[in-house]
């Protein structure tokens, strides 16, 4: 009776352990859960988020989102380029899927501070931040033209990205495009041209008093800097922003070769 009586006990306290282990176990994850959420209910990104393909689109989505809130006019455009660009990727099955995700950051956006802080750390080559900085501009560049708000906006993100150096290169780059666009419909052939071979010295960020062996050795020192070949450990979605500012450089010392041809 006495062996029945301790066996009991025995197995009492076993199921006891086994009860207090499982109540610590989810009080960890409860406390893990709770203690991530504060972060992102105060618009900071957590340790935990790291890097991903899918953690990326979801922080491009989220810095769209910070330069669309800056202006009311071109709103849609520019979250029609947003999903335009992402669809090549597959990660959205339907627009339907990308509205519900692109909803979801509108009710918690993220601080544009803390979006910095992420890229810098989990993007330490500067090719890859300076490419996503030419992806944001371009989308404020959708409806033509890029506001006060959004070129002040740009600066300061390319500052954080610690890319500010580039500055120039990136707005003259989309500002080249737009001038192509006018082009068509000016009086004045001559002035066109040379607006636009001026923004392309900014592209190839040299100045319009340097010879062409000057120009050429700034070709190649970019090419060697941005060509996609180089992000070896990049998704698909770096490598197309790469390629799409690859072009750019090229269409950049296209033009600039005819003219000293």
């Amino acid at each position: 009776m006495t062996l029945n009586i301790n066996t009991l006990l025995l197995e009492i306290d076993t199921v006891q352990t086994v009860v207090f282990i499982l109540f610590l176990m989810l009080a960890v994850l409860w406390g893990k859960n709770y203690y991530e959420s504060s972060f992102w209910t105060k618009g900071e990104i957590p340790l935990s988020f790291g890097k991903s393909k899918e953690n990326f689109i979801e922080i491009l989505i989220a810095l769209s989102y910070n330069v669309m809130k800056l202006q009311h006019e071109g709103y849609r455009e520019k979250q029609k380029y947003l999903y335009d660009y992402l669809k090549k990727f597959n990660y959205f099955e339907t627009a339907y899927e990308f509205q519900n995700s692109f909803a979801a950051t509108t009710k918690m956006p993220l601080k544009s501070a803390s979006i910095v802080k992420w890229i810098n750390k989990h993007y330490p080559n500067e090719n890859q931040r300076l490419n996503i900085a030419y992806f944001i501009a371009g989308m404020c560049f959708q409806d033509g033209e890029i506001s006060p708000k959004e070129m002040k906006y740009l600066h300061t993100f390319t500052r954080g990205l610690k890319i500010g150096h580039h500055f120039e290169a990136i707005i003259g780059s989309y500002q080249q495009k737009e001038e192509q666009k006018r082009k068509q419909n000016t009086k004045t052939q001559h002035r066109s041209t040379q607006t636009n071979n001026n923004l392309v010295f900014k592209i190839l960020e040299i100045q319009p008093t340097e010879d062409f062996a000057k120009i050429k050795k700034a070709y190649r020192k970019l090419v060697k800097i941005h060509h996609p070949d180089r992000l070896t450990d990049a998704s698909e979605l770096e490598i197309s922003i790469a390629q799409d500012r690859f072009i750019e450089i090229q269409k950049a010392y296209e033009i600039l070769e005819k003219r000293y041809a």
